[in-house]
Order: structure tokens, then C-alpha cells, then sequence
């Protein structure tokens, strides 16, 4: 056989034997990550704690692990985990995954996850995970509705039902009768009502690891065919877990003072 066609075929054998070891590698990796969403999901949170690295374990306790998976993952999570990318390289004699993609809750809500893995005795054990709301317009859609609901059911003089999108911290601080007083002047408005503008929202993710969500609109009245009056509302959200984890308002603020 030509020498040439001899080396050839040698480094198509080296090619493919790479591509299949990262493949296996990639396999390993992601089976890895879904093992952990997975413990997560069935609430062992100890199986999921014992896949971090020794490292890890040492600088975060099994309480904290706990409330990090609590503030970022408080409902159900509908598996499979979609996973973007993966990745499998070897430096310094130490074989590591990367691993991102996107967690789905029960209701619907979206966290982007990214982990780092390290191959130890044939076992791979994560060193880093990161958890992040998915921000954008799945967030703006989920409490559109709240917002809506909230304010036409004051409009509607169902103030139980707007009483009941608070989150129970909020209510637990305000109670029904109070509740009643600070709406009371919206209720009794002369002015006919002309609708809300659409709801304009961002989340944040605070120091301590909870994610608030912040919605606007401009609500309308008609004083008149010729006349009307619009200012804003604000509602401040967050998750609330005695409502399976939906989001709940912690604050609202209707500014007739902010007359536009």
C-alpha cells in the first residue's frame, strides 16, 4: 500500500477515534447535568448536593444549596433540561464539561442554567452552577394578566378578587379592610373608565437571591366625550410558593398625582 494512503487512513482513524471519545465524553456530561435536574425535581436536593465537587461542598453547606434551589427553582420542574451547548475539553491533565441551557418550570417560567463538571475516578462532579431567571418577554406575558385583572376587578367593585392577587407576605401585612380604604377613592371614581395601556415589565434578581418583577402601565378615564385624565400604575411582584409559586403582588401604587 502507498505510504501516503497509509498515513492517510491513520489520521482519519485518529480523527474519528477524537470524535467519538468527545461524543462519549459530551454523552456523559449531559447525562450528568440531567441527573441533577432530575434529583432536584423528585426534591432530593442531598443527591444533588452530593454530585458537587468536594471543593464546592466545603464553601457552600447543604442549607445553603437548599435555599439557592428554593429562590430560583420554587415550582416544579418540567423535565427534560434543553441543553444549548456542551462541551468536553482536557488541559492540565484535568478532563472538564460545560454545560448551558434552559430549565422549563410547571409554570412555565424559564431559568437559563450553566454548570462546569470535572472528571474524578471515572465520575464527573459539578465545581460551578449558575442559575439565572430567564428575563424578557415570558415575563412580561406571565403578569400582563395580574396587572389587568387587578386593576379591572377594583374598576368592577370585586375588590376580594383584586385582594387575592397579593402575595401572602403583602396580605399578611394588609388586611382586607385596609386594603378597601386604599382602593376605595379608585372605586368610587366618577370618571368613566378608558382602559390601561399595554403593560411594560422588567425582573431583577436581588442580593439575596429572590427575583422581583416591576410592571407599569397608564391607566384612562373619561371625565368627558371631549376630556380625559390617564397616570400611571406601578406593581411591584414576586413569586409566591403558598400560590404554587406564581407571581403575587407585594406593592401597587395607582399616582393620580403623576397626571399625564
Amino acid at each position: 500500500m502507498n505510504m501516503w494512503i497509509k498515513i492517510i487512513i491513520g489520521i482519519v482513524i485518529l480523527v474519528v477515534g477524537a470524535v467519538s471519545l468527545a461524543l462519549f465524553f459530551n454523552r456523559k456530561v449531559v447525562a450528568r447535568g440531567n441527573e441533577f435536574f432530575k434529583a432536584i425535581a423528585l426534591k432530593d436536593n442531598v443527591s444533588a448536593y452530593n454530585m458537587l465537587r468536594v471543593d464546592l461542598k466545603a464553601e457552600l453547606s447543604l442549607a445553603e444549596f437548599e435555599d439557592i434551589i428554593k429562590s430560583f427553582i420554587p415550582s416544579e420542574i418540567a423535565l427534560p433540561v434543553s441543553w444549548n451547548n456542551r462541551s468536553v475539553k482536557t488541559e492540565g491533565g484535568k478532563t472538564r464539561g460545560l454545560l448551558s441551557g434552559v430549565v422549563t418550570l410547571q409554570n412555565g417560567d424559564k431559568v437559563n442554567a450553566e454548570m462546569q463538571l470535572e472528571k474524578e475516578q471515572k465520575v464527573w462532579y459539578i465545581n460551578y452552577f449558575k442559575l439565572v431567571p430567564a428575563e424578557g418577554p415570558e415575563f412580561t406575558a406571565k403578569v400582563k394578566h395580574i396587572g389587568q385583572s387587578f386593576v379591572e376587578e377594583i374598576l368592577s367593585g370585586n375588590t376580594q378578587a383584586s385582594y387575592d392577587l397579593l402575595h401572602k407576605m403583602f396580605k399578611d401585612e394588609l388586611s382586607y379592610e385596609s386594603f378597601l380604604e386604599t382602593v376605595d377613592a379608585i372605586v368610587k371614581s366618577k370618571e368613566e373608565y378608558a382602559g390601561l395601556s399595554d403593560w411594560k415589565g422588567r425582573e431583577t434578581v436581588a442580593e439575596d437571591g429572590i427575583t422581583r418583577g416591576v410592571i407599569e402601565s397608564i391607566i384612562t378615564f373619561k371625565k368627558s366625550e371631549e376630556e380625559k385624565i390617564s397616570y400611571p400604575v406601578r406593581l411591584m411582584l414576586r413569586k409566591d410558593e403558598s400560590a404554587n409559586g406564581e407571581w403575587r403582588i407585594t406593592q401597587f401604587g395607582f399616582h393620580p398625582e403623576e397626571e399625564i
